[in-house]
């Protein structure tokens, strides 16, 4: 069987090009989840604070005006979910500009008097902290949070590139039959056993071009029919294929009702 492709997937169906089922989710939960979970831990952060003290930065000598325990509430800690870190109040001049700021550290201990090392930013003196604390109470790391949405947003635009790349195989495809040649077993675990799925096809009538293509999936029942399934490559680079049923099933049907049958 080979039938070119005369027609797009209706637009809504494109969409669904970008959907990778399990993958798909995760990654959504996870932008969802840190995303929330960042927002709450960079309510009160200042990224113009961060900024400052990352570029442009230079050091001074100044003194410990004060030091105390401050307590930092919502976090894994005592049984009221408390714990407490060091805050010291500290004093220093630039070009004769005196400033007075604090910063934090959960191990230092100084006492009021002790000459330590402040990193400014030039242009605005204002913006220090002492060397090696952290210039708010839940540490400038913070930062690190952002990494989790982050990360899921590059999975997603991933996703939408694979989608791209199948909406072009699609436009220029013809499908055909692929055959069953090789099934292994990747993965067993507890909840799911996961086994990579290997079918041969030809590009030509002739059945003289032959291509491999892999699917690995934790259900193998909507590959595997009678030892085949459907198959579109591309017409100017037949290696270039995908399998019908690796899209979202709204896709496969779609496909298999108005493109094969």
């Amino acid at each position: 069987m080979h039938k070119e492709i005369t027609q797009q997937l209706p637009a809504n169906l494109k969409l669904f090009l970008c959907y990778r089922k399990l993958p798909t989710l995760l990654a959504i939960l996870v932008l969802f989840i840190g995303g929330l979970f960042s927002a709450i831990q960079l309510s009160d952060f200042d990224f113009r604070e961060f900024f400052k003290l990352h570029t442009n930065t230079a050091v001074v000598k100044g003194t410990i005006a004060k030091s105390y325990y401050t307590g930092i509430s919502g976090t894994i800690g005592d049984d009221e979910g408390t714990y407490y870190i060091n805050a010291f109040v500290y004093d220093y001049d630039v070009k004769g500009e005196h400033h007075q700021w604090i910063s934090y550290s959960r191990s230092a201990n100084k006492k009021a008097g002790d000459k330590v090392s402040i990193e400014y930013n030039v242009a605005s003196p204002q913006y220090s902290v002492i060397q090696g604390y952290d210039y708010r109470t839940n540490g400038a790391n913070v930062l690190l949070l952002l990494l989790f949405p982050l990360a899921a947003i590059s999975l997603l635009l991933y996703h939408v590139y694979k989608g791209i790349s199948f909406n072009k195989t699609i436009n220029n495809g013809v499908i055909t039959t692929g055959k069953l040649s090789k099934k292994k077993v990747t993965y067993e675990g507890d909840y799911a056993t996961y086994t990579k799925l290997t079918f041969s096809y030809f590009s030509d009538a002739k059945k003289k071009d032959k291509h491999k293509i892999s699917v690995t999936t934790s259900d193998t029942a909507p590959f595997v029919k009678q030892g085949k399934t459907y198959i579109i490559f591309s017409k100017t680079n037949p290696k270039n294929a995908l399998i019908l049923n690796d899209l979202s099933s709204q896709i496969a049907n779609y496909v298999k009702k108005n493109w094969i049958t």
